[in-house]
């Protein structure tokens, strides 16, 4: 049961969150959530560093291990060509035909952009879900800074869901129930994480060692190109070495 919730909290609730951030501008600042998510990868990379990987070699050695680590960076990047097969083929598609059609030609551009990222998101959130149901089956207290740090990385997806549906004039409840089901797919990976993990310690260290590799995809591939380009590397490279340091301290003496 508090898989489901930690999948709820980190897959529904950090787009969400993102989602109402949006509504109102006002409450932070781009950088400095860009300063967060830098901060929140060096933790997520320690986590994978200093307590997946090493409990993965723990249970079974190295070599279910690496098969893990390769099985989740294989996963992803699998999603990952199908997302950007379909935003390819968006840039292809017209919007000639459908309830598209009646709309202005920005806004049919808007929406069918929101669209996509919604489903680009949604298939990004089940390796998401499995790392937190491996993580959490094998200890509640990873399951629960798993979560903490993925609802992090899912504030700025709920905000690149909601942008553009709000800029095709997408009613505010709307776009809070869309960036809501693009959490979904999350408590599905965590029924898999968990199910996968408690059948025995072979299984249960290649979903560990499968959730790290996912985990530091969406470290390398997707959060710090961003806060190199966003901040100076002199405040993102400090950041995300305390971030690394917090999350090898917290694993080794939590």
């Amino acid at each position: 049961m508090h898989v489901v919730l930690f999948c709820i909290f980190a897959g529904i609730g950090g787009t969400c969150l993102g989602c109402l951030w949006l509504f109102t501008r006002e409450t932070m600042s781009s950088d400095a959530i860009q300063r967060i998510l830098t901060f929140g990868a060096g933790f997520m990379a320690g986590l994978v560093c200093f307590e997946l990987i090493p409990e993965a070699f723990e249970l079974t050695g190295p070599g279910m291990t690496i098969a893990g680590l390769a099985a989740g960076l294989g996963f992803i990047l699998l999603i990952d060509a199908i997302t950007h097969k379909l935003n390819a083929h968006s840039h292809h598609d017209h919007g000639d035909s459908g309830p598209l059609h009646t709309l202005p030609a920005n806004e049919k551009t808007f929406i069918h952009a929101g669209r996509m990222m919604l489903i680009s998101i949604s298939l990004h959130n089940l390796p998401e879900g499995i790392a937190i149901g491996s993580g959490g089956s094998y200890d509640i207290q990873l399951g629960i800074t798993l979560a903490a740090v993925i609802a992090l990385h899912n504030l700025p997806v709920g905000m690149a869901i909601a942008a553009p549906l709000l800029a095709g004039n997408y009613s505010k409840g709307r776009v809070l129930f869309l960036t809501a089901l693009s959490g979904v797919p999350t408590l599905a990976g965590g029924f898999i994480g968990m199910t996968a993990g408690s059948v025995s310690d072979a299984m249960l260290a290649f979903s560990l060692a499968g959730a790290g590799g996912t985990m530091l995809y969406v470290v390398c591939r997707e959060i710090l190109p961003q806060s190199i380009r966003s901040i100076p590397l002199r405040i993102a490279l400090p950041l995300f070495l305390t971030g690394g340091i917090l999350g090898m301290v917290l694993t080794r003496f939590a």
